[in-house]
């Protein structure tokens, strides 16, 4: 199916072109926050369980007030990672390089497996090591607005950051596939992953089934949101980067 959807793009647009439907993949990858907001608003009891809490506290559902006020900043942050991605395109086109593997012919599983693997890997410690850099007191104000909601965040607050922050963690996930010379559709691949895991890391749920299929545990990050000096990780492989540096915890 891959293969087929690569062979239409790559027989009926140029390679600079086909930059471009990265926009589209950004923006299908946000698709999970109007799922998880649904939820928010509906209060389903049938889910209550999957929500996280800390002490057997209820956590509170986000209300309207909060969730219109979220979707304004997050409508100004989306238009400001579109922006930086179209100019972005419009620059690699400009200067005629094409940073990504853009073959016929797409990478078999096992070759296309190891560079999902090692671009997740290398994306995980950029993404470690510049959220710790923005917790440094001198930086802080930068992601200060970030830890307004401590047992509380919910799926749009994945994006409730300062502008700047933008340019700093688009780094992380842009920065691997260009190294590592990865296949521009495995990279694709990777941006709805990755952000839709950041999406869910945010929403207040924790789905064991979809946790141990993904290698991964929602409750992680918003452990971070309680104890901001632990779990800077995105929780990605059940947390191997905080568990390697020692600032992994778990909290009841």
């Amino acid at each position: 199916m891959l293969q087929t959807i690569w062979n239409y793009l790559i027989y009926n647009y140029k390679k600079p072109e086909i930059l471009y439907f990265t926009i589209i993949v950004l923006l299908f990858s946000e698709l999970s926050i109007i799922f998880f907001t649904f939820l928010d608003i509906c209060k389903f009891d049938s889910l209550k369980k999957y929500r996280i809490t800390y002490n057997n506290n209820i956590r509170p559902y986000p209300t309207k007030s909060e969730i219109n006020y979220a979707l304004n900043q997050y409508y100004i942050i989306l238009s400001i990672l579109l922006s930086i991605t179209y100019f972005g395109m419009l620059f690699l086109e400009y200067i005629k390089w094409i940073p990504y593997d853009m073959s016929d012919k797409l990478p078999s599983f096992y070759m296309g497996t190891l560079h999902y693997i090692g671009i997740s890997l290398f994306s995980e410690l950029l993404f470690y090591m510049f959220h710790r850099t923005v917790h440094h007191p001198k930086l802080y104000w930068l992601h200060s607005h970030h830890h307004n909601y401590k047992c509380n965040s919910f799926s749009i607050v994945n994006h409730f950051l300062h502008p700047l922050e933008i340019i700093i963690f688009i780094i992380p996930p842009a920065l691997p596939p260009i190294i590592f010379g990865t296949h521009l559709m495995i990279v694709w691949i990777y941006v709805l992953v990755t952000n839709t895991l950041g999406i869910y890391n945010h929403s207040g749920y924790n789905f064991p089934l979809l946790n141990n299929i993904l290698l991964f545990n929602s409750r992680d990050h918003d452990t971070h949101h309680v104890k901001p000096k632990k779990n800077f990780s995105t929780g990605l492989f059940n947390s191997f980067i905080d568990r390697l540096f020692g600032t992994y915890v778990y909290v009841e």
